[in-house]
């Protein structure tokens, strides 16, 4: 449903691959994301040469 409602207003390169929902977010001690952690998983078969 969310993937039809982007795909009817967002151009084709822009739409997300995927949506995953999760509980909580990671977060450090003071409040802040931690953006690692929720990069991992999509990087873990990937070899990153940036």
């Amino acid at each position: 449903e969310i993937l039809t409602w982007a795909k009817d207003r967002m151009a084709k390169f822009k739409l997300p691959r995927s949506i995953d929902f999760v509980d909580a977010l990671p977060r450090e001690p003071n409040g802040k994301l931690i953006k690692r952690k929720l990069r991992d998983p999509y990087w873990a078969d990937h070899d990153a040469n940036i």
